[in-house]
């Protein structure tokens, strides 16, 4: 795999399903409206409004033969809580709802918000082009892991992820992960 097979998103990008199965244990707690369509729709209307957590502009997408196979969000942690402000302006001004945005990143990084790869595309090593991808443009990564999904926990462990700590999100139970300093 190789990182010229990645680039910046484009808001026209296909990438909802992606992003819904990465953040489907954060997102859809926001609200018990957020089912089906019209989690779809509020989804894509995120990714293609600026300045919020899901947005285009935070996402890069991994791309072959014209098939996004897979995408990462991140974003500057010090950036969250304006993202995340924005974001709840978004959903509360489109479609009423009042969404409560944790903070999940670690202090001084860049978070990784979500990271998926198509089922279809699994097992190929595509995310850990992606996290690699990342791990090589930023400074200081950061993310969370669901404390029972080992086998993500053990693929970032591999790609230089310490656990700091862990917090609860809606209901959750999560790892806060962080790549040491580069050398």
């Amino acid at each position: 795999m190789k990182s010229d097979n990645i680039r910046r998103a484009k808001k026209e990008d296909r990438v909802v399903d992606l992003i819904m199965s990465a953040a489907e244990e954060i997102f859809f707690p926001m609200d018990p409206s957020f089912v089906d369509d019209k989690a779809r729709d509020v989804c894509q209307f995120l990714f293609r409004s600026k300045h919020n957590k899901l947005s285009f502009e935070n996402c890069f997408v991994y791309e072959k033969n014209n098939i996004i196979m897979g995408m990462v969000i991140i974003y500057d942690q010090n950036l969250e809580i304006s993202l995340g402000e924005n974001q709840k302006s978004i959903l509360l001004k489109k479609y009423g709802v009042d969404a409560v945005l944790p903070i999940e990143g670690v202090e001084d990084s860049c978070y990784i918000d979500s990271i998926a790869v198509g089922d279809r595309y699994q097992g190929q090593g595509i995310g850990k082009s992606l996290l690699q991808f990342v791990i090589d443009e930023f400074d200081h990564c950061s993310l969370i892991v669901d404390v029972e999904k080992k086998s993500a926990r053990s693929l970032y462990e591999k790609m230089g992820f310490k656990i700091l700590n862990s917090i609860d999100l809606f209901g959750n139970r999560y790892y806060q992960m962080r790549t040491e300093e580069k050398i």
